[in-house]
């Protein structure tokens, strides 16, 4: 009868499931080899210390660099620094030369021409800066184009200059504030004269805040207008034009609101009536709105288009168009007077 008893299911299941593992699993003798190398291996690597078998670092392995020479260094920067101004002032002679030539060749053609009259075949090309030597003569291209070419040509000497002085100098530097006579020298000592006048009254705006500080955990701000003005800066100063303005606008506007509400009934004041920027720009509207409409009258009276410089009423554009019309005349006049000098 007890042989005969079967277990149950769940007991059948978990004695395959214990087959399984055990024959899955290597033998006695297979773990044996692994067990006893490992042993070796802990036991020999007892016996040093455990900083002599670590690897040393990277840079104990590299070849130790020497010291920078600051001396060595700035010799090589000098040198470089004076190789590049000869080549510059190289670059300056060549430049120098072909703007010669180029002077002597055109003035050359034109004395030709002025002699040969059009037998001469190749004409020589007239710049707007070469119809006159009188700036009054000149039209508004002359005038641009010779201002340009003197500042370069007053930058190439100066730059030029300055590269002399680099060589003569063994490579020291040379800034161009040095010469607060050159068009560069004038930049930057500008631009350095900005930067200190806006350092200096942070610096005084930094003091007054620690001044005013009082019973405020974290100190007192004051804008950059609260300075007094002879140590405001740039910043303040346009803080001040700013606040102006918009202290001008709400000024208007309260008198806008002010006047419109009073009486038994409120009405719509318009900034026009007030003045003030806003005011300001409303009546320019208004002007460009009534020129418009009168130019529409004159036009569908008389069947032709009108321009609004041509208007009986010109208004803002037309004094805008009037401008514009007035320089293109000028600019093709020059460029007439031009192709006449290169025709001759």
């Amino acid at each position: 009868k007890i042989f005969s008893m079967r277990p149950p299911l769940h007991l059948n299941a978990l004695a395959i499931c214990l087959i399984g593992i055990l024959v899955s699993l290597p033998s006695v003798a297979t773990f044996t080899p692994l067990l006893t190398s490992k042993m070796a291996l802990s036991a020999s690597l007892s016996h040093f210390p455990t900083s002599s078998w670590r690897p040393l670092p990277l840079s104990s392995h590299a070849t130790p660099e020497p010291p920078s020479d600051p001396e060595e260094e700035n010799g090589v920067g000098r040198m470089i620094l004076k190789n590049i101004a000869r080549l510059s002032l190289l670059d300056y002679t060549w430049r120098k030369d072909l703007f010669r030539k180029a002077s002597a060749s055109r003035l050359e053609s034109q004395a030709l021409t002025r002699m040969t009259g059009s037998t001469q075949k190749v004409k020589p090309m007239f710049r707007p800066m070469d119809l006159s030597d009188s700036e009054a003569e000149l039209g508004p291209l002359g005038i641009a184009e010779s201002k340009a070419v003197a500042w370069l040509e007053e930058v190439m000497d100066s730059e030029a200059e300055r590269a002399r002085q680099i060589v003569a100098g063994g490579g020291d530097p040379v800034r161009p504030a040095n010469d607060p006579s050159s068009p560069l020298g004038r930049i930057e000592a500008g631009t350095l004269d900005f930067v200190e006048s806006v350092a200096q009254a942070e610096r005084a705006r930094a003091e007054f805040s620690r001044d005013y500080t009082g019973e405020k955990p974290f100190g007192a701000f004051l804008p950059p207008s609260s300075l007094p003005e002879r140590q405001r800066g740039p910043l303040g100063e346009a803080e001040n034009a700013a606040k102006a303005i918009l202290n001008e606008i709400k000024e208007a506007e309260t008198i806008r609101a002010r006047l419109g509400s009073a009486g038994e009934q409120p009405r719509v004041v318009r900034p026009l009536d007030v003045g003030g920027p806003l005011g300001e720009a409303e009546r320019i509207v208004s002007d460009i709105q009534i020129a418009e409409k009168k130019r529409a009258q004159e036009k569908s009276t008389s069947g032709a288009f009108v321009r609004p410089m041509d208007a009986s009423v010109k208004g803002p554009l037309g004094e805008a168009e009037e401008g514009l019309v007035t320089l293109v005349e000028s600019l093709k006049s020059e460029e007439v007077r031009e192709a006449i000098s290169s025709a001759i």
